[in-house]
């Protein structure tokens, strides 16, 4: 006879959660400083309406300034994306 697996005598199968704690009004809103404070060196973002409207074509100078700031700070940044035209990611990217 095969043994219950009870998860919740387990442990969790991932150690964290893909469910943000927070949620932001706009990508400038979350700062290095922020960052920092919660231990965060890499920050993952969607692009079609997180970083920019769909038809946007490339990043614009605020943009570009955010993640240069990031990075002065030490925190990766990685654009990721559902989109199904890899053109349109790498162009924009």
């Amino acid at each position: 006879m095969m043994d219950t697996i009870h998860y919740a005598q387990k442990e969790p199968p991932m150690p964290f959660s893909l469910v943000p704690p927070r949620v932001f009004g706009c990508y400038a809103d979350i700062t290095p400083d922020y960052l920092t404070e919660q231990g965060i060196t890499l920050l993952l973002s969607d692009l079609d309406f997180t970083l920019a409207a769909k038809k946007t074509p490339r990043p614009d100078q605020p943009l570009r300034d955010w993640i240069a700031e990031l990075a002065a700070h030490d925190i990766q940044f990685m654009i990721v994306s559902n989109n199904r035209s890899g053109k349109r990611v790498t162009d924009f990217c």
